[in-house]
């Protein structure tokens, strides 16, 4: 009973992996380097690591063939900074990749792929944002995601995969983010604590998005992994509604609990931000019911590097 985690050395993959791990469920790890550092470090030797790229089909299909999963959480891609630095390199990981990961699990018979999607399909704005609604991406990541949605269900289909999309909304954690795009720009925002100003560049600082922390993100997808019978083919996965702030308001926050933190210098213009999400259908079918607040996600980790 194998969970195979593509990308599983990210943020989200570093809580999933962790929980699985805490249970003492099987759970293999498939990214392109090993972690560094983090939790995953400490809980080597409960999980087996597969190093390689998902680019390539050979390294796919041989890790499927070694770890003999019966589910997939696939979550790794290239984030939105890199896929609007490079169109076709983000084509190549968040499409091509994610049909290497699919054929492979056809072929495996595996009985559920669940496929870290984004917010990023809705383009942006103020929401809320419900699933059902026609998606108008502005970016290369998104459209990537949304394409591989479309494409994942539809070959998942023809080969009697069981699919299902999370659209995750503002994943804070402790672990750091790998690649560039929002979750980099709240990290740094975050690295503040250390007592350092930090300018940032890309956005005004008054784009709102709604946080989701990592536990309820991970509870999110652990109950798609397991749910007997999904009801939808996708879902939003955001903490509650009043998570919805700006990156500026994220800051106040961090200042509020240490106020020894750093400034941040907003010198971007403005973009669209995340906006607000419906969680009906995380909530009522998936039975996971967001509570945890932007502070208290914030105090929780910074109580755990030791900083309250």
């Amino acid at each position: 009973m194998t969970t195979l985690v593509f990308g599983g050395t990210g943020l989200i993959g570093t809580g999933i992996v962790a929980q699985l791990c805490a249970e003492g469920a099987p759970v293999a790890v498939a990214a392109r380097r090993p972690p560094d550092e983090g939790e995953l470090l400490d809980l080597t030797g409960q999980y087996s690591f597969h190093e390689g790229d998902i680019t390539d089909p050979g390294y796919v299909s041989a890790v499927v063939r070694e770890t003999k999963p019966t589910s997939i959480i696939h979550l790794a891609a290239m984030l939105i900074g890199g896929c609007e630095k490079d169109p076709a390199a983000a084509h190549e990981v968040n499409v091509n990749g994610t049909m290497h990961i699919l054929r492979a699990a056809a072929e495996a018979k595996i009985k559920r792929f669940v496929f870290a999607s984004t917010i990023a399909v809705y383009g942006g704005g103020d929401g809320p944002f419900e699933e059902s609604m026609d998606p108008s991406t502005r970016s290369v990541y998104g459209a990537s995601k949304f394409y591989s949605e479309i494409s994942g269900r539809r070959f998942a289909k023809q080969h009697g995969i069981s699919f299902v999309a999370l659209r995750y909304s503002g994943v804070i954690g402790p672990a750091a983010v790998k690649g560039e795009g929002m979750a980099a720009t709240r990290d740094k925002i975050k690295n503040t604590v250390d007592g350092k100003d930090v300018e940032i560049s890309i956005v005004s600082g008054d784009e709102r998005t709604q946080y989701t922390y990592i536990t309820e993100a991970v509870d999110a997808t652990l109950a798609a992994l397991r749910h007997p019978n999904p009801k939808y083919p996708v879902y939003n996965v955001a903490g509650p509604d009043g998570n919805c702030v700006s990156f500026k308001e994220y800051h106040a926050l961090i200042k509020s609990l240490v106020p020894s933190a750093g400034d941040v210098r907003f010198t971007g213009r403005g973009m669209r931000g995340g906006g607000r999400m419906d969680t009906k259908r995380m909530r009522e079918d998936l039975g996971v019911t967001p509570t945890i607040t932007v502070e208290q996600g914030l105090r929780e980790e910074l109580n755990g590097k030791g900083l309250l």
